[in-house]
């Protein structure tokens, strides 16, 4: 049982779940329209029930809920109408529940062209944006982690070289690998059915696949790297074998390049161990975009070489005097600043073989990212995309990555989200991995070698995972096993957040407007790190289908919140200058600070008429709910709390295909984006997603809301701002649960389309003609026939 006084983790976890009470109640009657909710702190400690049952009993229930009610008072996650001492006198609303009523009263604040002007602006003349405003509140479950390496490692059993296997693993994970100390049962689950496929079952060539399904951030990849990790020191360490052992493939670019940092991490400390004992160590390469063909390329800083390497993502930094790698970070080193701070990789002219890191100087020579140098010795593991492989496939000069005599072929294939594999662009990823599976048992029988193959396929939560994994890879159901968190392994841990606002259908008022005004009211009202977080601040991603929207919404969101340079530097010189904030020129003042208490009041006096609020001080105390500025929503009063929301102007950035190589930077608050992000950015400081109009499908909005709140335990909020004019958007407004509940029913994937089999059948025919041209020492590529390339086609299909 917990004791009262409960120490501050105990009071933090119970603060948690009661937040999680008091929102879920909140949104029960602002399902009503009821906006201006509120509970009191009696109310609170005589209804509260757990949301998370398997809590422990208080000992000292009062006690400890009114130790939590204050602290999440003192943290500004509950906004108090009063001072008493008691919390059981509270009334009080959650800060999400003021956030969704601002959000209901939402109007367009245009900038006053003159001082005058400005003093004679009136609340009626404001046009109000939302036409409808709901919130949901979902507990997040994730499952528990309470495998210790001592219990999963145990699974490779006692053959000599499986317990060196496992003394290796065992002492990179309690010395280096804090996020291995600790796996979940579905993990051990995935690494026990892996293993059994690639190791631990007698060789007889056979492929099995298996379908591991969980929810965003339960750990679906180390559930699959772990067992990749005990294959490859099997294989490449102990055994001595060359060759590329697992191929993980990846729908999105970005997504590849994000799962490569976290597998850098986890080698660079399995390869301190091997060092420590004088043995080979473990290699990683990516087969990508931001592969380059040669190494040499970085040996050039010249303006076309520069530009040549940023549209692969290389970065020319020049006090560095090298290109900055895309995909890799320096794990840290004490005592530099990349310990505090990421620090992108990076290769120097005269070292192009390498990568290395700027600050702190350690080089990273087991990461290949030159196609020339992986030629030389495969890496043990690729990271690769669906459209790298495929190409790699159909040319000779690749055929050593899928094994050959020479090198071994891989043991596992994994792709990654393959919910995401629907409809005719699924279908081309469906046969694409029936080329690539024949091609690696070509390569297995090249060598005169048994040993099976194991299919992995990662995905959020769908309906009959082994039939649509069967149908993907052609793999019989039957020789497909599923592995998931069961419901007693599974803890309440956090929460999302849903608001969805319906724009008005007021004829002078745009939907991107509403987008505006509700991205700068969620962006400076949203909850910011607690007290003693490492992290300085929380950020957003906003999603759109469209760079031209993309455009519109960076250009009119730096409008709003005044972040052009000249505005920038005019503010730099009103703050040195004593002069009053409600003096300044109205030109350089954000919209958002029409609403920050007091300054919205001594901006806008006459708003509600001839001294209509004048008087409220809210800022110094709690707010007043009887002043007209804070009852319209035109006080955000979380604002003048200092350090507890964002009150200063926004910095936003564009990140898209085509901004590959500018960084996401620490002091970034929103990163306007399309689909290139929706999968594979983790950052624990994003905390909120906005999309904006209906995503092109559920599986689309999975991933997106999926990037906030990567960390377990915390609230990220998604906020969906729809248009009342399209019918999409109306059926996704009256139909929230599609996106707040989604589980994918039979996903439309056709592999039997006969003319994508006519299209992947020539490729295969490619692909054979590949490996015999890599077999003979024909230089063979199909994308850029030479003569004597077309005189070879001629000869080897003169049968066909």
């Amino acid at each position: 049982m917990v004791a009262c006084p409960m120490n501050a983790d105990a009071t933090q976890a119970l603060a948690d779940d009661l937040l999680t009470f008091i929102e879920q109640r909140e949104a029960a009657q602002i399902a009503y329209g009821v906006y201006d909710v509120t509970m009191t702190g009696a109310e609170v400690l005589a209804g509260y029930r757990p949301v998370d049952v398997t809590r422990v009993p208080l000992v000292d229930r009062e006690r400890a809920l009114k130790e939590a009610l204050r602290w999440l008072a003192a943290e500004v996650l509950i906004i108090c109408f009063d001072g008493a001492d008691d919390p059981a006198e509270w009334v009080f609303r959650s800060r999400i529940a003021e956030m969704v009523r601002l959000l209901s009263k939402l109007r367009q604040r245009l900038p006053p062209r003159s001082d005058s002007e400005r003093r004679r602006q009136h609340i009626s003349r404001a046009k109000a944006l939302s036409g409808d405003v709901t919130f949901h509140v979902v507990p997040r479950q994730v499952p528990q982690r309470r495998r210790v390496p001592a219990d999963y490692l145990a699974l490779l059993g006692d053959k000599p070289e499986h317990a060196d296997c496992a003394r290796l693993l065992h002492a990179a994970i309690t010395t280096h690998l804090p996020k291995l100390q600790k796996l979940s049962q579905f993990q051990e689950d995935a690494l026990r059915e892996i293993l059994q496929v690639i190791e631990l079952s007698a060789a007889r060539g056979s492929e099995r696949g298996v379908v591991v399904t969980a929810g965003t951030g339960a750990g679906k990849t180390y559930a699959f790297f772990l067992p990749v990790l005990v294959k490859v020191i099997l294989d490449r360490v102990l055994r001595k074998k060359i060759g590329v052992k697992a191929i993980c493939i990846y729908p999105r670019l970005a997504l590849s390049e994000n799962q490569l940092r976290d597998f850098v991490e986890a080698i660079f400390c399995v390869n301190q161990v091997l060092a420590a004992e004088d043995l080979p160590l473990i290699s990683i390469g990516i087969e990508s975009g931001s592969a380059v063909y040669e190494c040499s390329d970085f040996q050039r800083t010249d303006q076309k070489s520069q530009a040549s390497l940023a549209s692969r993502g290389w970065r020319y930094d020049a006090q560095f005097g090298g290109y900055l790698a895309p995909f890799a970070y320096c794990v840290g080193s004490a005592d530099y600043d990349c310990a505090q701070v990421p620090q992108q990789l990076g290769v120097l002219p005269n070292a192009s073989r390498t990568l290395c890191c700027p600050a702190c100087g350690a080089t990273y020579p087991y990461i290949l990212f030159a196609r020339d140098v992986m030629a030389e010795a495969p890496p043990d593991i690729l990271i690769a995309t669906t459209e790298s492989l495929n190409k790699r496939l159909i040319t000779a000069q690749y055929q050593y990555l899928f094994g050959t005599h020479q090198f071994c072929a891989p043991s596992v294939v994994m792709l990654d989200e393959i919910h995401l594999q629907t409809s005719t662009a699924g279908t081309q990823v469906a046969l694409l991995l029936r080329r690539l599976l024949a091609r690696v048992r070509l390569g297995k029988q090249e060598r005169g070698e048994q040993a099976n193959l194991a299919f992995v396929g990662l995905s959020a939560t769908i309906a009959d995972p082994r039939a649509f994994l069967a149908e993907l890879s052609g793999i019989p159901a039957q020789n497909i096993s599923e592995v998931r968190p069961k419901d007693d392994e599974l803890e309440v841990i956090g929460a999302e957040r849903y608001i969805f606002v319906r724009a008005g259908e007021g004829e002078d008022t745009a939907v991107i407007s509403t987008l505006i005004q509700t991205a700068m009211c969620v962006l400076h009202t949203m909850p910011q790190p607690p007290a003693g977080n490492p992290l300085a601040r929380y950020r957003a991603f906003g999603f759109v289908q469209s760079l031209d929207v993309v455009g519109r919404w960076l250009y009119q969101m730096n409008d709003a919140e005044k972040m052009q340079p000249g505005l920038q530097e005019k503010r730099k010189q009103l703050r040195e200058q004593p002069v009053r904030f409600a003096q300044w020129p109205i030109a350089a003042i954000p919209l958002y600070a029409y609403r920050f208490p007091p300054y919205n009041r001594q901006l806008f006096p006459n708003l509600f008429g001839a001294g209509g609020g004048n008087g409220c001080g809210c800022e110094q105390g709690h707010p007043d709910q009887n002043c007209p500025y804070f009852a319209a929503g035109e006080c955000w009063w979380v604002l003048s709390q200092k350090g507890k929301a964002r009150r200063e102007p926004l910095n936003i950035r564009r990140k898209s295909g085509a901004d590959r190589a500018q960084p996401i930077m620490p002091d970034d608050d929103l990163i306007i984006t399309t689909s290139a992000l929706e999968v594979g950015y983790d950052d624990e400081a994003l905390m909120c997603v906005i999309q904006y109009t209906a995503p092109s499908n559920v599986a689309s909005f999975v991933q997106r809301k999926g990037r906030g709140g990567r960390k377990v335990g915390t609230r990220p909020l998604v906020v969906t701002v729809l248009s009342p004019y399209k019918s999409t958007d109306l059926f996704l407004f009256r139909n929230q649960h599609l996106l707040t509940d989604p589980t994918f029913r039979k996903l439309p994937l056709n592999a039997q389309n006969r003319y994508l089999q006519r299209i992947h059948g020539f490729y295969a025919l490619c692909d054979w003609l590949a490996y015999r041209a890599h077999s003979a020492g024909f230089p063979l590529n199909i994308d850029y026939l030479s003569r004597s390339a077309l005189a070879y086609l001629m000869e080897q299909t003169a049968d066909v």
